[in-house]
Order: structure tokens, then sequence, then C-alpha cells
């Protein structure tokens, strides 16, 4: 049976949301999923919305830094962060570590193995075609719904083409009312 992964992955932003920290941990993730552009010294300085593109997205993160800041306990957020070969069921806990700053701690709660999926594969060959990757589940969108990656592939016929489309992440109609009511609360 696999080992647990118990690592936590950690960076903080300050006041003005640049990021500030990040944990060895964080970085070696990064890597280990082909982000071998990203680099300690290239992150720190930099602003969190720089990262994370979606309207959206930058909204719900807005709404749960600008909680935290105004003396809410720390917020947990699950979500997926999936590998060509994994599902990693994870969660996000947010709060307060200094007067405006926020730290956002990342941990594996379980993971699936799965055959690869070359669409999660950032190395894979792209085409200009985009298509919506739900931010927090994974799902994709197609034709008026949201399916489980690999049912999206099938759906859209992805690999019907020599390249594969780009991803872009937003958030599909399920995650946005669970992550609202989670902050109405």
């Amino acid at each position: 049976m696999p080992q647990a992964d118990t690592r936590s992955f950690i960076y903080q932003i300050n006041h003005k949301d640049v990021i500030t920290y990040i944990n060895p941990e964080w970085l070696d993730f990064a890597h280990e999923n082909n982000y071998d552009i990203i680099e300690n010294t290239s992150i720190l300085g930099t602003s969190l919305w720089h990262y994370v593109v979606n309207p959206q997205t930058i909204q719900i993160y807005q709404t749960l830094i600008k909680k935290v800041r105004e003396g809410h306990d720390s917020i947990k957020v699950p979500y997926r962060c999936d590998s060509p070969d994994k599902r990693r069921f994870m969660e996000m806990e947010i709060s307060s570590s200094g007067e405006q700053d926020v730290a956002f701690i990342n941990a594996i709660l379980r993971e699936e193995s799965r055959p690869v999926v070359h669409l999660l594969d950032p190395a894979y060959p792209r085409n200009q075609q985009m298509i919506s990757m739900c931010g927090w589940c994974k799902k994709v969108r197609t034709n008026g719904s949201w399916l489980e990656t690999e049912d999206a592939i099938i759906e859209l016929k992805i690999f019907d083409e020599p390249e594969i489309p780009q991803i872009t992440h937003g958030i599909c109609p399920t995650c946005k009312t669970d992550l609202t009511q989670s902050l109405l609360n």
C-alpha cells in the first residue's frame, strides 16, 4: 500500500496580496508536477493575482481572504489538484498569519491512481483551442454540462486532433454554489 503524502504546501501573502513566503515542500510539489519553470525567487514578490486568472476564482479568493483579514477563524476549502496519473483530493486552510498577512496551507487528503490522462500533462503538445476546467473539482465543461476529465475527453473527442486544447480554469455551478454557501456561514 502506498505511503500517504503528509506534506503541507504553504505560501503566504502580505497586505497587498504579494507572495512573501513559499515553503520548500510547495516548490517540490510544483516541480513534481512538471512546473519546472517555477522558482522560489521568481514567485516571491509577485502578486497572487498573477497566478489566479479566472475572474470568478479571483472573486472567491478575495472573499475568503477578506473574511480571514476581518477576523474570521481559519477557513478550510476542499479542492482537487489532479496530476496526469492521480486524482488528488486536497484541502486548503486559509488563516491569518499576522496583521494583514494571510497563509494558505494545502494538504493532500487522499490520492487515487488512474491511467495517465494526457490532458493534465502540462508538457503535452497543445493547440490554440481552450477548454474550461473547474479549478475546484477538476470537471471539464462540455456541451452544456460538466463532466469528470476522463468522460469529458471522450465527449469532446479531445484526442481526435494531433494536439490537445489548452486548459483554462473557471468554476462549475456546483462548486460555485458550495463555495458561496460556505462563505455565508
